[in-house]
């Protein structure tokens, strides 16, 4: 059984990864091989390097937004997608990641345990089943995709 499509943030990794819960746009000719946070891990070899995207219906403006992920780990055997937080910030994506239960009532704002691409306008709100901060997402038809990047 697999668990519910979403994308998680992942503080200690070095690139995204998405696994069966995203539609590729295309993959690179290159692959890699991939070791764990343990040296008695074993490697996982000739990994895919892709650029993928995710539908995110955000419940506020019920708006669809597609969201692209480029030069990340494709591990289509993977439940979730794992976000690696220094990436996104790298790419002018703002993510304020101290879950709400860690904020005083006084210091929580809209723009608390979320995301945001202010350039788009984008706001994700972050959910948290501890220690994990995450966001639920689905994968889409290519059709949407074109519509939506056109």
């Amino acid at each position: 059984m697999s668990s519910e499509p979403r994308c998680e943030l992942d503080s200690h990794a070095d690139t995204c990864v998405f696994g069966k819960h995203c539609r590729v746009l295309h993959t690179y000719s290159h692959t890699l091989d991939v070791t764990g946070f343990h040296s008695s891990m074993n490697t996982l070899k000739n990994v895919h390097i892709a650029c993928v995207c995710v539908a995110y219906d955000c419940v506020s403006t019920m708006n669809t937004n597609i969201l692209v992920f480029d030069q990340c780990l494709l591990i289509p055997s993977l439940d979730v997608n794992l976000l690696c937080v220094d990436q996104l910030r790298e790419n002018d994506i703002k993510v304020n990641d101290i879950p709400l239960i860690r904020l005083s009532k006084n210091d929580r704002t809209n723009k608390s345990h979320s995301i945001m691409c202010m350039d788009m306008g984008l706001h994700i709100p972050l959910e948290f089943n501890k220690p994990i901060s995450y966001f639920k997402c689905r994968v889409t038809t290519l059709d949407i995709v074109n519509d939506k990047t056109q």
